[in-house]
């Protein structure tokens, strides 16, 4: 109706219900600007040290992705209780498989985006590699293919690339 405001959740399947009727818990959750996940029945606190926010499910369920404001971005694994931190990036997105993580790192002068670049981390290697190194295209928002095997980004000149990814 209109003016009612009601929170739906959309699974991956493409079915919406209420909240209520998704009994599932969260992997993760802010509040107070603080990342808390609840692993043996005990709720606690997996960041420390910084304003953190943007936390994003992978899509196996078992893997979160969360960035800090000054420290960058940190995964925490439900499984293992582990929390590894990446390091700089913003606009993280999940491969398919969940294994990886592609994110763009940018820089600004205070006013206006000045560079970014595209960047891939391995969680398996426990590695970041770079994918793009240019000084004049500034690559923005990365996303990956439903296969895995391209990644999609834009640029500042508003042009969309779609580029192969190394499995």
């Amino acid at each position: 109706r209109a003016g009612t405001r009601r929170d739906l959740i959309v699974t991956r399947t493409g079915q919406v219900r209420s909240p209520a009727a998704a009994r599932q818990r969260p992997i993760a959750f802010t509040q107070h600007e603080r990342i808390y996940a609840e692993r043996g029945g005990q709720l606690r606190e997996i960041s420390s040290g910084d304003r953190f926010f943007g936390a994003m499910v992978a899509p196996d369920g078992d893997k979160v992705v969360f960035q800090g404001l000054v420290t960058g971005l940190y995964i925490y694994t439900r499984s293992t209780g582990t929390v590894v931190s990446i390091g700089p990036g913003t606009a993280p997105a999940w491969s398919p498989d969940s294994k990886r993580l592609v994110f763009e790192l940018s820089e600004d002068d205070g006013h206006d985006l000045v560079a970014s670049d595209l960047y891939l981390y391995d969680l398996g290697a426990d590695r970041v590699t770079p994918l793009t190194a240019s000084e004049r295209v500034i690559e923005r928002r990365p996303s990956f293919s439903p296969d895995g095997a391209r990644i999609a980004f834009d640029d500042n000149t508003g042009g969309l690339f779609v580029g192969k990814v190394a499995p």
